[in-house]
């Protein structure tokens, strides 16, 4: 009876079990930039003809930043790339790379880099959808890039003594 009883609760649990997430390996055009306004931006989406990569202009949490669709073929990406860089208004000296050395060796999520003829510095945050990632955590990934950028601009003003 016992036995007939466990199978039968096992047999509940299997078929009651979570719905499947949505997988993602790609997005087209329309799927990048309906990720961008479920996550909460509001994107100005255009599609350079020199890369053909679909381009989203954001501002969110007080900064621009772009993302932009990589790794792109037959009109679907697998990688997503958010960018947010600052001009120094002056040239890049060695205490830039110091700072952002410093971010890098402290933070897991996006990478901090010094762009010298552009005299920026920047952050950038992949999100990579190959093999397959849950909608939910390319939203979740989405969101947050804002709140990467601040944690970004609090280190360098802070390191810079600004």
């Amino acid at each position: 009876m016992f036995v007939k009883l466990m199978l039968g609760f096992l047999g509940v649990f299997v078929m009651a079990g979570p719905v499947a997430a949505q997988i993602r390996d790609t997005l087209n055009l329309f799927e990048f930039e309906q990720v961008l306004i479920d996550a909460g931006f509001a994107p100005e989406m255009s599609v350079p003809q020199s890369s053909g990569e679909p381009h989203a202009r954001i501002f969110a949490g007080g900064f621009n930043f772009t993302v932009i669709g990589k790794e792109c073929a037959a009109s679907s990406c697998e990688v997503m790339l958010f960018v947010a860089n600052f001009d120094l208004d002056r040239d890049v000296v060695f205490k830039d790379y110091e700072i952002v050395n410093s971010y890098n060796d402290t933070q897991l999520s996006g990478r901090a880099y010094v762009l010298v003829d552009d005299r920026q510095v920047g952050i950038d945050q992949v999100i990579d959808l190959r093999g397959g990632v849950s909608q939910e955590f390319i939203l979740l990934k989405a969101g947050r890039f804002p709140d990467l950028v601040q944690t970004f601009t609090e280190h360098y003003q802070n390191e810079n003594g600004e």
